[in-house]
């Protein structure tokens, strides 16, 4: 076996409370509390929180796995760590699990994670949305380089695999605004990629929200003529504002937000057209009078009018809009304002943008590399949909699409060619990207939208019909189920049994679309019904509770779709309503007002503009309605700068006086000026002292020093101090820890150290023995104060001290050493 001394990462060595760690990893974490304790107050969950999947990066030297295994982990979780390879290799050689933990607790480095989170039934816990992710102390301290980069790529292949996982079956939300879509859901996207004739060799631009669209919207509107113009709806009023309408506005969030943010997209003097998931916001697709084009099946059960269509792409709404235009055969895709990292000041979005308001996010610790070779930060959200658009930019390859990022302050992603706009070649396009596309859409009239409704309505009334005999034959189940346990509720009776086995397969022959979406849509709680009965079944009585069980939990989602589709079928009928030549006011504005879609109003006046009916009512609404959309959105919710000091401090901590520089440039812009203020002054002291200018860090520090006790307060006392002593300038780093010996026990300890160096050993064992008072099982603490007492001749208290030590931790080889040697 290597030996200790030729581990990079040393050897092991051994805290005071004999937990045993490389200090390269965790470094002080377990000298002044054993690991157990921080772990029952930081990770307390870990051992409680039941039928959970915890992903946990790195493991504190193994403390961390072999503290769950000790302490019994939670009933029904699995526990999965995650550890770098050398950190794995280190552990392995010194052999830390000497005894091999339970089946459920499992030490994996990064490339085989996917596998063992598979095996660990990683999906079923996606849909129950019972998995946890945990940072280990190595990874929050981030004393070892690569801790920080292992936590963000985890958690990107767990976010990955959920969106894979809830695309593929879906989830309650998507399906409910899939289903309040069906009428607007008319025209899907599979007719795109019989297009690639007309688009072969041309340019599209995917316009993003980031940084850098500000600064290539110019080249875009030069070059108009020559791109098909794809734009995320996020930016509709930024364009706006520019005079830039584009030909495409892709849209895919079905949360409200996205009709706040996006909603300006109704305000273009032209129709582009929308390209959307079928989920999309529900108020946003039902307000736009424009031409739109869906992804995705249109119902969410099997069904012939689920017509071929796209497979939507994701996470991000900018996936979604390279796999339109690699599908669409564009020879290549630009992405402007598609940055996935902030500017050197923290700016995410841009100039007009909610989140521009907002002001920088100053607290990311992940960092990039950017095209043109600089360093930027990032967030995890970012950092994950670099590595999905560097996987789609290698399919978008293979059909013949090459994807450039023409932005020098972009993160640099693989796959992407990072190309001027100045050296960019762009093929002419043979008529307009609007036009070429309409030509090959069915063409659209209120009968047509009419006889489009009858036919979805019939499919939901159908389906209700469906729905409804499978509630009735789960109530018939759930009477047999009542009777199927013999007198002696020891064996099943066989004529019930016989019943139940007859219903579930008239389910499963008679109603098999019905049957699996219910089963799709109530997943989590089926998936919790297998859990319950995961183990073999021991008894009668198990089988009758678990197939009650069973059929409840049907019946009860079957009953819950039956509201969802009833609701479906008054909106479809007044959507068939909206296109009669005299149409039933009170029916169609009462489905408006039930859905709160007022802005609905618009696109009726634009299909119908001849028509008489409540001419003065629809006038009056719409005006209304088009100055809500004019409104600018106010916001006070600046960015958080929650975390920017402990960022500071590592930044100082590493001497990255650049990195400093950027944040202090953050710092001087944020909206949040009193917040922002006292950390400025604590990142320009730290500055200041990496340039050895110790008069003007003095100077910075002591601007923060008031009557309250804030953190970047108490961090510049601790500077101060340290300044001071280095100086020699003995009575001012007095005063600094004094202050900090007032705030916390910490402090008091190292008041104490202060003083004893300075010859005032009774202050100091006073200080000491307030500290103990606080904190009485610190044995470092214990020793210092019998020696300070030694050091002052008073034998009798050191000996006093040493011998409580000793009954704190018999037979400490230390304490022994010193009470011999009096």
């Amino acid at each position: 076996m290597q030996g200790a001394e030729s581990l990079p990462l040393g050897p092991l060595v051994t805290g005071p409370f004999g937990d045993r760690y490389f200090h390269e990893i965790n470094g002080h974490s377990f000298q002044h509390i054993d690991a157990d304790t921080i772990y029952r107050q930081r990770y307390h969950e870990l051992l409680t929180k039941e039928n959970t999947l915890h992903v946990i990066i790195g493991t504190d030297s193994g403390l961390l796995p072999l503290f769950i295994a000790r302490s019994g982990p939670a009933q029904g979780s699995r526990y999965l760590f995650v550890e770098l390879e050398v950190v794995d290799q280190a552990l392995t050689e010194q052999r830390i699990y000497q005894n091999p933990p339970p089946e459920n607790i499992r030490v994996v480095v990064q490339k085989d994670f996917p596998e063992t989170a598979d095996k660990a039934g990683l999906t079923d816990f996606i849909f129950l949305d019972s998995i946890r992710v945990w940072d280990s102390l190595s990874v929050c301290d981030a004393k070892l380089a690569g801790y920080r980069e292992l936590s963000s790529q985890i958690k990107q292949t767990l976010n990955a695999a959920a969106y894979d996982v809830i695309m593929g079956l879906g989830s309650k939300n998507f399906i409910n605004k899939q289903i309040k879509n069906l009428s607007e859901n008319r025209i899907p996207a599979g007719f795109l990629n019989k297009l690639t004739a007309d688009f072969s060799g041309k340019t599209a631009v995917i316009l993003g929200g980031g940084p850098s669209l500000d600064e290539f919207l110019p080249w875009v509107k030069e070059n108009r003529d020559q791109l098909a113009i794809f734009a995320v709806s996020r930016i509709a009023g930024n364009l706006l504002e520019n005079g830039l309408v584009p030909h495409f506005i892709v849209s895919i969030d079905p949360a409200d937000a996205n009709f706040h943010i996006s909603r300006e997209m109704l305000l273009f003097p032209e129709t582009p057209i929308l390209i959307h998931a079928n989920h999309v916001n529900p108020l946003l697709l039902s307000s736009w009078s424009g031409p739109s084009i869906y992804l995705a099946p249109r119902f969410p059960w099997d069904t012939p009018l689920n017509a071929g269509n796209l497979a939507p792409w994701g996470p991000t709404v900018t996936n979604t809009a390279l796999g339109v235009v690699a599908e669409m055969g564009f020879g290549q895709a630009v992405l402007i304002g598609v940055d996935l990292c902030f500017d050197r000041t923290g700016i995410t979005h841009a100039a007009g943008s909610h989140e521009y308001v907002s002001g920088p996010k100053l607290d990311a610790t992940i960092t990039v590399k950017t095209n043109a070779g600089d360093i930027a930060e990032t967030g995890a959200d970012y950092y994950s949909a670099i590595g999905y658009l560097a996987k789609q930019a290698a399919e978008a390859k293979k059909q013949g699409c090459r994807v450039i990022s023409p932005a020098p302050n972009a993160a640099q992603i693989e796959n992407i060619a990072y190309l001027p706009v100045n050296d960019l070649t762009i093929e002419a396009l043979n008529n307009m990207p609007v036009d070429i596309v309409l030509s090959a859409m069915p063409a659209e009239s209120g009968q047509t939208r009419q006889e489009d409704g009858q036919r979805v309505l019939a499919e939901l009334e159908g389906a209700r019909k469906q729905l409804k005999d499978i509630a009735v034959l789960c109530r018939r189940a759930l009477k047999n189920t009542q009777k199927l346990l013999t007198p002696n509720r020891h064996q099943l009776h066989p004529q019930y049994k016989d019943k139940i086995n007859k219903i579930d397969k008239t389910l499963d022959t008679d109603f098999p679309a019905m049957t699996k979406w219910i089963k799709g849509y109530g997943i989590r709680s089926f998936l919790r019904l297998k859990t319950a009965n995961g183990r073999k079944r021991q008894s009668a009585h198990e089988l009758q509770s678990h197939l009650d069980s069973y059929f409840r939990t049907l019946r009860d989602t079957a009953d819950e779709l039956i509201e969802i589709v009833e609701d479906a079928i008054r909106r479809v009928g007044s959507r068939i309503e909206e296109e009669a030549s005299h149409p039933d006011f009170k029916r169609v504005t009462g489905q408006w007002q039930a859905d709160r879609h007022w802005f609905r109003v618009r696109v009726w006046k634009k299909r119908h503009p001849e028509q008489p009916y409540f001419a003065d009512w629809l006038d009056a609404t719409e005006v209304k309605l088009k100055e809500r959309l004019q409104e600018k959105q106010q916001t006070n919710n600046f960015t958080s700068l929650k975390g920017v000091q402990n960022k500071a401090l590592n930044l100082f901590s590493r001497r990255d006086a650049s990195a400093l520089a950027r944040l202090a440039q953050g710092l001087a812009q944020h909206p949040d000026k009193t917040a922002a203020a006292e950390l400025l002054h604590l990142v320009h002291g730290y500055s200041a002292e990496l340039s050895e200018d110790w008069d003007m860090a003095l100077g910075f520090y002591q601007q923060l020093v008031g009557d309250v006790m804030t953190p970047p307060a108490e961090e510049s006392l601790r500077r101060i101090s340290v300044i001071c002593l280095r100086r020699k300038n003995l009575e001012m780093a007095a005063l600094a820890l004094e202050c900090l010996s007032q705030c916390s026990p910490v402090y008091k300890v190292k008041y104490a150290d202060f003083l004893c160096t300075i010859g005032r050993r009774q202050e100091a064992a006073d200080f000491y023995v307030d500290y103990l008072d606080q904190v009485p099982v610190d044995m470092e603490v214990l020793l210092k104060l019998g020696k300070n007492y030694r050091a002052m001749g008073a034998e009798d208290a050191a000996q006093k001290i040493f011998r409580l030590a000793l009954q704190q931790q018999p037979g400490n080889k230390a304490v022994l050493s010193l009470l011999q040697n009096n």
